[in-house]
């Protein structure tokens, strides 16, 4: 029986091998680097190189299930089956509640609270002022999608802490986009604003969008 020739075979392999992972880089639209000659590089043997690495392999199962969230008795039981087997658990809810009435994200956040396994919740959130400002950008293509914007509670995460869930970190939105280099256009320009504005403004604007993390606490 003739054995699989092996994945790298000399040095030069891990080269190409890494010149693949370049090149992947500089094919994404939001690339941290552009090089040109990575594909060049790793040719045909680096695609196989790439093809044959083993992937990682992951460390919990992974299963997907398709439902009405809406339907109130099947997602209460869906949580209830998902928490059994578990003591501590994140929920991670990601491009999701915005989409939401404020009375259903309401309901969500007490269902997720009755499962004592789930410690911890993540999700992204945005101000009324910012969904206000994404409205104006993309409403005929939400409309269009029939996926309007809704979800935008004033008092910010405080609107959770009535269901059990208090905020354990904050992560802004606009100073992410700064530390990863990823900032809007013009950003200097806010940020300049920003020093000159009040101190209440300026936590206004750091609290315009967020991923935060909510911790579970009990509900007197």
């Amino acid at each position: 029986m003739r054995s699989r020739p092996p994945v790298l075979r000399d040095i030069s392999d891990t080269a190409r091998w890494v010149a693949m992972y370049r090149a992947r880089e500089t094919d994404r639209p939001d690339a941290r680097f552009r090089d040109p000659y990575a594909r060049l590089l790793a040719g045909e043997r680096g695609e196989e190189i790439l093809r044959r690495m083993p992937g990682e392999r992951p460390r919990c199962s992974r299963e997907s299930v398709k439902m009405d969230l809406s339907d109130l008795s099947a997602r209460r039981a869906f949580l209830a089956r998902i928490a059994a087997p578990s003591r501590k658990a994140v929920v991670v809810t990601e491009g999701f509640l915005a989409y939401l009435a404020e009375e259903d994200v309401a309901s969500l956040a007490r269902d997720l609270h009755d499962q004592i396994a789930f410690r911890w919740w993540i999700t992204d959130l945005a101000s009324p002022l910012l969904l206000k400002r994404l409205r104006r950008s993309y409403r005929r293509v939400l409309a269009e999608a029939n996926a309007p914007l809704r979800f935008a509670p004033g008092e910010g995460t405080g609107f959770f802490a009535k269901y059990g869930w208090n905020e354990a970190e904050f992560r802004s939105t606009w100073e992410e986009s700064r530390r990863l280099k990823r900032e809007m256009p013009m950003a200097w320009l806010f940020r300049l604003l920003a020093r000159l504005a009040s101190t209440q403004r300026r936590e206004m604007f750091r609290r315009l969008g967020a991923t935060v993390l909510l911790e579970r606490h009990v509900v007197s």
